[in-house]
């Protein structure tokens, strides 16, 4: 897709756009984008380099963007802890470190991410954060379990993972929080 963002208001008989967008605010926007309600959170291109990007919906400008080594494409989540927001994605395979990469990004600080090195494909699948604990599918047919709120930001080590399934996993785990169950 293109670099541009749309605000569209839905009137119920009709889609509006709203005054001053769209907006370019990349070269190309590489990932489904998220909202906190105060920004909007993304993957994308901005002069041959990809980036993560932070849009401030009021100010209607892109406020930080942090570089990363291949293109973000996850549906990203969102948590907090310890007074902080977190912003998790994953991106695509990375040939120079021969790794994909699933990131959490302390926003708006935009403090150097925790990189998770352990998916050895794209990871395409929607990021789900449940008590504390990401889960993650990617291209190769695993399904990556980790403590998205610890500080090593490392594969759980309470099961077996990243838990190998017969394909590409690209769709999202569905969490059943109630009984830490995976669909």
């Amino acid at each position: 897709t293109s670099g541009y963002l749309f605000k569209l208001v839905d009137t119920l008989a009709a889609l509006n756009l709203e005054a001053g967008y769209p907006k370019l605010v990349a070269d190309q926007i590489t990932s489904p984008i998220i909202s906190d309600d105060t920004y909007l959170y993304f993957g994308g291109v901005e002069s041959g380099t990809n980036k993560f990007f932070v849009f401030s919906i009021s100010d209607q400008s892109v406020v930080n963007s942090y570089p990363v080594p291949s293109a973000l494409r996850s549906m990203p989540a969102w948590d907090t802890g310890s007074g902080m927001t977190y912003i998790f994605m994953g991106s695509d395979y990375e040939a120079t470190n021969g790794t994909a990469h699933i990131y959490r990004f302390d926003v708006p600080n935009m403090a150097v991410p925790k990189d998770n090195w352990t998916p050895d494909n794209d990871v395409k699948s929607s990021i789900n954060v449940i008590n504390g604990r990401l889960h993650a599918g990617d291209e190769g047919g695993k399904m990556h379990g980790i403590g998205a709120m610890s500080g090593t930001f490392t594969e759980l080590t309470d099961w077996a993972t990243p838990y190998a399934a017969s394909g590409a996993i690209s769709a999202g785990a569905y969490t059943d929080y109630l009984s830490n169950t995976l669909f």
